[in-house]
C-alpha cells in the first residue's frame, strides 16, 4: 500500500484526484467565459477541459462524451435560448459598475457602521399600469390587426408611480408616496373631496403619472422628513436628476 501511495504522489495524484482538478479548472474557465458574455458550445467545454489537463497531465484524457455529460450534469449546465444580446460596451460597463459598487461600499461603510440600521433608508420609484397586458397573442399568420379585450382602454396606457421607503432592517416605512395620473396635473375639487385617502398613503398626481422635481420635494417634505421617532438618518437613492440636483 505504501508503495502504491508513493507512486500516486510521484504521478501528482490518483486518476480520481486529477479528474477532480480538471473539473474544477474547467468550471473556472467556464465562469470566466460567462462573465465575458461569450457564446459557449459543447466543443468549448471540451477545449477548456483539454486546457485544464495540460496543467494536470492526466494520461489518456480526451474530454469524452461521457465526461462532458457528467460534467454538465454535475454543474447544472445545459443549452439555453439566448434572450438578450449585448455589446462589448455592456460588458465593460458591467465591470465598471461592479468597481463603482465596491468603491461605494468602501466609502460609506464607516457611515453605515455609525448609524442604526433602523435609520438607514433606501427608496426608488416604481411605475405601474392599472391594468397589465401582455405583448404577443396567438392569431392567424397574415392578420395585420390583433385585438384584445381589456376592462378599460385608458388603464392600459395610463400609469402611476409609487415611492416606498425601506430601512436596512428590511422594514417598510408606514407611509408611502404615490403619484397618480391626472390630465390637468392636479386634483379637481370634486375628486379631492371624494377621494379615499388611506393613512398609509400620501397621494399626489401629475399629468403623466410620473414624478417630477416638484413631486420629489413633496415626497421629501411630506413623507421622508415625517418619519416618527427619527431625528437623523442616512438616505440612499439613485442618480435620478432631481436627486442629483443639489
Amino acid at each position: 500500500m505504501l508503495q502504491r501511495w508513493v507512486k500516486i504522489v510521484d504521478k501528482g495524484g490518483s486518476r480520481v484526484d486529477k479528474l477532480k482538478r480538471i473539473a474544477t479548472k474547467t468550471l473556472e474557465l467556464f465562469m470566466q467565459a460567462k462573465s465575458s458574455y461569450l457564446i459557449l458550445k459543447d466543443i468549448d467545454l471540451r477545449q477548456m477541459a483539454l486546457v485544464a489537463n495540460a496543467e494536470v497531465q492526466l494520461d489518456g484524457f480526451i474530454a469524452s462524451d461521457s465526461w462532458l455529460t457528467n460534467f454538465k450534469k454535475a454543474h447544472r449546465i445545459g443549452s439555453k435560448k439566448i434572450t438578450t444580446f449585448v455589446t462589448s460596451k455592456y460588458a465593460r460597463d458591467s465591470s465598471d459598475n461592479l468597481e463603482a459598487c465596491e468603491a461605494f461600499l468602501e466609502e460609506t461603510r464607516p457611515i453605515f457602521d455609525s448609524v442604526s440600521h433602523s435609520n438607514i433608508f433606501n427608496f426608488d420609484q416604481s411605475g405601474f399600469q392599472p391594468e397589465l397586458h401582455f405583448g404577443p397573442s396567438l392569431d392567424f399568420i397574415g392578420v395585420r390587426k390583433v385585438v384584445s379585450l381589456v376592462e378599460s382602454e385608458v388603464s392600459t396606457s395610463s400609469s402611476y408611480t409609487i415611492m416606498p421607503i425601506l430601512s436596512a432592517e428590511g422594514i417598510l416605512h408606514p407611509l408611502m408616496y404615490i403619484c397618480l395620473k391626472e390630465r390637468s396635473g392636479r386634483f379637481g375639487p370634486q375628486v379631492s373631496q371624494s377621494m379615499f385617502r388611506p393613512k398609509n398613503l400620501y397621494i399626489d398626481c401629475s399629468n403623466s403619472g410620473k414624478m417630477e422635481k416638484s413631486h420629489m420635494f413633496t415626497f421629501l417634505k411630506e413623507v421622508l422628513f415625517k418619519m416618527p421617532n427619527v431625528t437623523s438618518f442616512v438616505a440612499i437613492c439613485d442618480s435620478w436628476n432631481p436627486f442629483r440636483d443639489r
